[in-house]
């Protein structure tokens, strides 16, 4: 069996190892991942509206590293972090027509009404 490197995982020293733990996981890594997430949803939906000068836009907020807070970040994107619909663009524009593909599987399937 290949076993994996120790930063990936634990095993205990049984003759039968078993995985203990998944280091990379912590109490905060499925927030961060899902922030990440949403943040990429909103810039492509940026992109899509906006596409001239988009490039330059995303390099620049690169380049800035963790210089700026979350809400300056954002700004040359025409986003702003604070509207209540932040979020909800953020998942449209990553999800796209998903949700409607999937909400009308279900009802063509008899899943839903």
């Amino acid at each position: 069996m290949r076993r994996l490197p120790d930063c990936f995982v634990r095993f205990h020293p049984r003759p039968r190892p078993r995985l203990t733990r998944v280091s990379y996981f912590t109490s905060q890594y499925v927030y961060a991942y899902a922030f990440g997430d949403l943040l990429v949803g909103s810039l492509y939906g940026a992109y899509m509206k906006q596409p001239e000068g988009f490039e330059e836009k995303l390099l620049d907020l690169l380049r800035a590293g963790g210089t700026k807070d979350f809400v300056e970040a954002v700004e040359p994107f025409g986003l702003d972090a604070a509207s209540p619909t932040f979020w909800s663009d953020a998942l449209h524009a990553h999800l796209g027509g998903l949700m409607a593909e999937a909400e009308e599987l279900s009802k063509k399937l008899g899943y839903s009404s």
